[in-house]
């Protein structure tokens, strides 16, 4: 199940046909998705007068404290009118529907005491954050024992890997019936652009770390590193995010037995 309740905080409100003429006008576009999880955008409109909403089965506008919010419900489209006592304000809003996250297991470890698996997502959209919930069954498809998974920043397209704990009844688990059940955030008002072609990854094993350099444009860049022992067997994966300027290298402690570290998924948004 993919869900999540999109709350937009906005002070956002509809259509009335009485906007004064001297109210300066500001239009703006803001896009929901069914599933998504809380999604906050402060107006910070004072002296609110009039709020409206043009279809209340897509998006409604109630206040809650003080302060007025947009609440998507349903796909499809609204205009939410918000009447100051100096300005007038309009929101086209689009909730589309539930994007289909594709989650999968590429990989085990096993660091001798606990093993965890190697889980992947492809964001069909860019989003702040993903969660992701695994529920580890048997052969009969009952359920062994669950774990959970978070991922930072992923354009549409882009792929990011991190390492789950899986328990330790692995005698029990047929891992072809998990299920994954993932929640995502993201800003209703930004363009998620992909500009991972515009920064420059390098890293290299100095000692019992990796060292890690980021150059290029200034974004959020980001990539998942696998770690291996001598055998090939996978000993880590991290799963890491900075907020690019120019250049940056950053070092961390290699997983116990690791003679290899290669970054496997590279992505860099810009935000917009």
């Amino acid at each position: 199940l993919n869900y999540i309740i999109l709350i937009l905080l906005v002070l956002s409100f509809v259509g009335m046909s009485s906007l004064t003429v001297n109210a300066k006008s500001k239009t703006k576009s803001l896009t929901f998705y069914e599933g998504g999880q809380l999604s906050y955008y402060d107006l910070d409109i004072k002296g609110i007068t009039k709020v409206k909403s043009s279809n209340k089965k897509v998006a409604v506008v109630y206040k809650s404290d003080g302060e007025y919010f947009i609440k998507a419900k349903k796909k499809g489209k609204a205009k939410i009118t918000v009447k100051g006592k100096k300005k007038a304000y309009t929101y086209n809003v689009t909730v589309k529907e539930t994007p289909v996250f594709d989650v999968a297991i590429e990989g085990m470890i096993n660091d001798g005491y606990n093993s965890y698996a190697v889980v992947r997502v492809t964001s069909p959209i860019g989003v702040d954050n993903i969660d992701t919930f695994a529920t580890f069954n048997d052969s009969e498809g009952n359920p062994v024992f669950t774990s959970s998974a978070h991922f930072d920043f992923v354009g549409a397209g882009q792929t990011a890997y991190v390492e789950i704990y899986c328990g330790t009844n692995l005698d029990k688990i047929d891992f072809t019936k998990t299920t994954f059940e993932t929640k995502f955030s993201r800003q209703s008002d930004v363009n998620y652009e992909d500009v991972t072609s515009k920064v420059d990854y390098q890293s290299e094993i100095v000692g019992d770390r990796v060292k890690v350099t980021l150059s290029g444009i200034d974004c959020c860049a980001c990539y998942s590193i696998i770690y291996k022992d001598s055998d090939g067997n996978i000993t880590g994966i991290d799963d890491i995010h900075a907020f690019l300027h120019g250049e940056m290298t950053t070092f961390k402690e290699l997983p116990k037995n690791t003679i290899s570290a290669e970054i496997i998924s590279k992505r860099a948004l810009r935000f917009q």
